[in-house]
């Protein structure tokens, strides 16, 4: 079942709406809402569907729903969030996903349905660790003279 495709007038207001949630993240919220705290910065840790786990300034790490409206978010992603508070009813609502700020590198994938997948966002470094393994290195070239039977990982 595919999505529904939004038209460019929704287009828009959906992103002039994600762009005021940028501008006002520091502001009071835009609207009364009594299950939410003030907004926050934050670091998504990992995804999970519609959830995504936010890791606060402080380092506490939250589980939050994301707004239907965020189109793309990967871990790495730095975000505007509202911290859940408990309903009255007992119904703990944990925190949600508000606005994503723009990101400084992405690391991508090809995906076969949707051309280009991210994987990461606003990354600094990445290491590469390889080991070779010495049989098969021993079938292919010439062994050294000290040989390889004493190689360690």
């Amino acid at each position: 079942m595919s999505k529904n495709k939004l038209s460019k007038g929704q287009q828009r207001r959906v992103n002039a709406n994600h762009q005021r949630r940028l501008k006002t993240s520091k502001e009071k919220p835009d609207y009364d809402d009594n299950l939410f705290g003030e907004p926050d910065e934050g670091i998504v840790i990992s995804r999970f569907g519609m959830h995504a786990d936010v890791e606060s300034a402080d380092g506490d790490v939250h589980r939050c729903n994301i707004r239907r409206t965020i189109r793309s978010l990967v871990t790495g992603d730095r975000v505007v969030w509202r911290p859940g508070k408990p309903a009255a009813e007992g119904v703990n609502v944990k925190g949600i996903v508000e606005a994503v700020h723009e990101r400084t590198s992405v690391l991508t994938r090809p995906d076969f349905y949707d051309g280009v997948k991210p994987i990461a966002a606003n990354i600094d470094q990445i290491v590469i660790v390889s080991a070779i393994f010495a049989g098969a290195v021993a079938q292919y070239y010439r062994p050294l003279p000290g040989g390889l039977r004493n190689l360690a990982d």
